[in-house]
């Protein structure tokens, strides 16, 4: 069970219940206040909030954070890093906030007092951290039944794919990151560390799932497991044509460093130079 908390008799969490198990399809997640009443209404600002992403909250009562509702828990997501450190204090269960839920790094504001405007705006964050993710819950560690796969999305990818044989090895040095979803690879991220430095040498999604977040998910990932691992820069080369994978290298932090002329083999295309300075994170 996924539980949800806030401060007080807020909406945050009950919005981020309603909208979770919306997005879902499922009842997985529960909402609770560390200091609410309990049965008290929703904000008719907030029901009308997630109304507009198909939830309803309008049968929802507020409920105090109790020794029960933490007993049946898995994970704990709060609305701020303050709730955050609280919980941690007074409990061993997983915590983490909403923004790093999907791999960021804010607080959701209360919209409590404010305009139907503000609720909107809040609903739209929290309906956006839950989709990131629940994107990047779905990456993790490729295993050796993955290279078959993989190497299929490289043939549907990249005009020179690299076969199974080359990416069972990246496999066995923990160099690949999958997307997954009904236990189908739909993307992936093949990498490399050494010392202090890190390469991405491939980025790939299935292009039936393309614009919903997955590149973003893969790179957040192996961004995460570098730093673990000390890395202190990453690098990568891409096509200078490829405008959508320079798009996303710049959304997700990457800078470029220089250019190599004429490097594919295939069609003569230049290769810019990108990379992502950790030291700086």
């Amino acid at each position: 069970m996924l539980l949800f908390v806030c401060s007080g008799n807020t909406c945050r969490s009950p919005m981020a219940e309603a909208l979770y198990n919306h997005i879902t399809g499922g009842t997985n997640a529960i909402s609770a206040g560390i200091y609410a009443d309990s049965l008290s209404c929703a904000s008719p600002y907030a029901i009308k909030a997630v109304e507009k992403y198909g939830a309803n909250l309008s049968g929802h009562l507020s409920k105090p954070l109790t020794s029960n509702i933490l007993a049946r828990c898995s994970l704990i997501i709060t609305m701020t890093a303050a709730q955050k450190n609280y919980l941690l204090s007074i409990t061993n269960i997983p915590v983490m906030t909403l923004a790093e839920y999907a791999g960021e790094t804010f607080d959701i504001q209360d919209p409590y007092g404010a305009s139907q405007e503000i609720y909107d705006r809040c609903a739209a964050q929290i309906s956006s951290c839950i989709k990131k993710g629940l994107i990047l819950s779905s990456v993790r560690r490729a295993v050796k039944q993955d290279a078959e796969k993989i190497a299929e999305l490289e043939k549907e990818c990249f005009p020179d794919p690299w076969g199974p044989v080359s990416i069972q090895e990246r496999i066995e040095k923990n160099g690949v990151a999958v997307y997954e979803k009904d236990s189908i690879v739909l993307g992936y991220c093949i990498f490399s560390e050494a010392a202090d430095e890190g390469e991405i040498y491939r980025i790939a999604v299935s292009e039936s799932v393309r614009k919903k977040g997955i590149g973003s998910a893969l790179i957040k990932y192996v961004i995460h497991k570098m730093k673990i691992d000390l890395v202190q820069q990453i690098y990568l080369e891409v096509r200078s044509l490829n405008k959508a994978a320079i798009t996303l290298y710049e959304k997700s932090g990457f800078k470029k460093a220089g250019i190599r002329e004429k490097y594919y083999s295939d069609n003569g295309e230049n290769a810019f130079i990108f990379y992502f300075d950790l030291k700086e994170r």
